[in-house]
């Protein structure tokens, strides 16, 4: 993602025209003037972007005729750079997807419009999962509204389990159970892995949440300091490094193939897990246990977010888009599509989703042990320092202790330059 000289230089930058400031008590029922409106959309998937396009959009332009909205299909590799460069230009789009992490990054740095005046007149926050909203908020403030979430937490093959003479009904509670279970799952020919016991990758998000289980966070309170140098960073760090060293669940290289083609026996995933699954023909064998309890008893959640960036010259229009684009019944429909969970209250109780035994323990899990992201201004730099680390730890086989210091000095000094210390 976005590098520190980058966030620097857009923390500069990214106030200085356009409305930084907070968003209008409520937008006109229908623009009156000409808007064009650039959006920029993270999560789609054919099937949802074709019923974006054909019906959603016309749909939309039926109830504001004045309001043009010009779509752009985007992804997350890199995403943060391309937004940082729009902004440090002054032509950010007017609306645009926020990641899991990412709201005290926009907030304190002036990306992000502060729509609590639009959320309050709009009085459909509590809709939505407690998790999720938080995801969207800083120092009690809107930023934006969710699209998805959902608890990103341990899965299991049941069938893998059963012939590796493990109780398929019953997945790992601790940690040394994760590490021995996955040993007596793992499968190898030779020195290479078929079967990964554990499925860990070197993308953070795959192992973020074993943080908050050890009872720390990334971050204090404020998001304004670094905190993984300490006792409980450590031993975050040695259980990933025992992963991939020690017990040898997953070579550091990556994982030798799918979970839904069983070749991982555990990973980390969210509700869209079901599709691989169920094409396979497999979904039966999934296994979602409560997430494990060592300090805590948590895993993360992922919430993606429309956000009205500070830059728009046309807010009113923008909230139009964003109140519109994620309505009960536009959500329903483009989960459908995406075979994912809503983050809707509403949604998530109506048998389609409450009969489906798969999306419900997600939910639970969701609810009842989800984390959102500590906020803090240096989450786009965040993401890929950690990446390097676990990629230190896993590749290099750099000794945790010796690669947490570098990590803090790396974190603090992303923070320091994006609060302009």
């Amino acid at each position: 993602m976005a590098g520190a000289a980058a966030a620097s230089a857009l923390a500069t930058a990214c106030g200085a025209s356009g409305n930084s400031g907070t968003a209008g008590t409520s937008a006109p029922a229908v623009i009156q003037n000409a808007t064009e409106l650039q959006v920029w959309i993270n999560d789609h998937g054919p099937e949802a972007q074709q019923w974006i396009e054909s019906e959603l959009l016309p749909k939309f332009k039926q109830e504001q005729p004045k309001i043009t909205v010009n779509i752009k299909w985007e992804n997350w590799t890199g995403v943060a750079e391309r937004l940082n460069a729009m902004f440090a230009a002054g032509s950010s789009p007017d609306v645009y997807t926020g990641g899991a992490e990412w709201a005290g990054s926009l907030a304190l740095k002036k990306q992000s419009l502060d729509i609590t005046n639009y959320v309050k007149t709009w009085g459909q926050a509590s809709d939505f999962t407690d998790a999720a909203m938080a995801a969207t908020m800083m120092n009690g403030r809107n930023y934006g509204v969710p699209q998805t979430s959902a608890a990103r937490s341990l899965v299991y093959r049941k069938d893998l389990f059963r012939a590796a003479g493990l109780n398929p009904e019953k997945g790992p509670s601790s940690w040394e159970e994760l590490l021995d279970w996955g040993r007596r799952l793992t499968k190898t020919e030779g020195d290479k892995i078929t079967v990964a016991g554990y499925g860990m990758t070197t993308n953070w998000s795959s192992w973020c949440a074993y943080m908050y289980q050890a009872g720390g966070d990334y971050v204090n309170k404020e998001g304004t300091k670094a905190t993984v140098d300490n006792a409980t960073g450590l031993e975050w760090a040695t259980f990933i490094s025992d992963v991939y060293h020690k017990h040898k669940l997953v070579a550091p290289s990556g994982t030798p193939g799918g979970f839904d083609v069983g070749m991982q026996a555990m990973t980390e995933a969210d509700p869209g897990v079901t599709v691989g699954l169920q094409r396979a023909g497999v979904l039966d064998q999934l296994g979602v246990p409560d997430p494990i309890k060592r300090k805590q008893q948590k895993t993360s959640v992922f919430t993606n977010w429309l956000t009205i960036s500070s830059q728009t010259k046309a807010p009113d229009a923008a909230w139009k888009f964003v109140e519109f684009y994620t309505r009960a019944e536009h959500q329903d429909r483009f989960h459908q599509l995406r075979a994912t969970l809503p983050p809707r209250k509403s949604l998530q109780n109506k048998p389609a989703i409450k009969d489906n035994v798969v999306f419900r323990r997600f939910s639970e899990v969701g609810e009842r042990y989800g984390k959102a992201f500590t906020p803090s201004c240096a989450w786009t730099d965040f993401r890929q320092q950690l990446i390097d680390f676990n990629k230190e730890i896993a590749e290099k086989k750099v000794v945790p202790k010796q690669a947490l210091p570098d990590l803090e000095r790396q974190m603090a000094q992303a923070i320091s330059l994006c609060a302009g210390k």
